[in-house]
């Protein structure tokens, strides 16, 4: 912005900069010959965007931190037995490999309680045979349902479910 030819101080300038790119915008400074104008619209965009850019790498990098001090402080304090409780899950007295990693997702803040419970309802809907595991007849079997459901799907649909058509009876005079 040419400050000179406004009469703008550099304050004025660094006023206006930080209004303009906060999109605070009191209106109180604004360019008012054309070049200014010009070059106002290029930076008043551009300048938003790289503050909101600067504002979000700022947040990524704090939350990062936050999981980090999460991740160092279980490594460093270790296990205590009330985080063994907390992991028995099922309650039969052992902590299983499962149990184990989902605590220590949730604890460093990797994954939330959401998408663990997410996980384990799609991993049922797959093991048909309930037996705890997946197996090639689980994988085969949902597969079978997806291709009769997407068929049935597909087949047209009357009316009642009856395949016949209905004719509305003539009348006669």
């Amino acid at each position: 912005f040419e400050g000179r030819d406004q009469d703008w101080t550099f304050i004025d300038l660094l006023y206006f900069a930080t209004c303009t790119i906060t999109t605070v915008g009191y209106g109180d400074l604004a360019p008012d010959d054309p070049v200014s104008r010009t070059v106002a619209v290029f930076f008043v965009p551009i300048s938003a965007f790289a503050l909101a850019s600067m504002l979000s790498k700022y947040a990524a990098l704090t939350g990062e931190r936050r999981i980090v001090r999460a991740q160092q402080s279980i490594a460093h304090r270790g296990l205590r037995m009330s985080d063994l409780d907390a992991m028995d899950k099922d309650n039969d007295g052992e902590v299983s490999k499962l149990e184990f990693f989902e605590f220590m997702l949730l604890s460093m803040d990797k994954v939330d309680k959401g998408f663990l419970d997410r996980l384990h309802e799609q991993f049922d809907s797959l093991d048909k045979d309930g037996s705890g595991s997946l197996d090639r007849e689980d994988l085969v079997a949902k597969v079978q349902a997806s291709e009769e459901s997407r068929q049935q799907q597909q087949e047209p649909q009357h009316p009642g479910g009856d395949e016949k058509s209905y004719e509305s009876p003539s009348v006669h005079e």
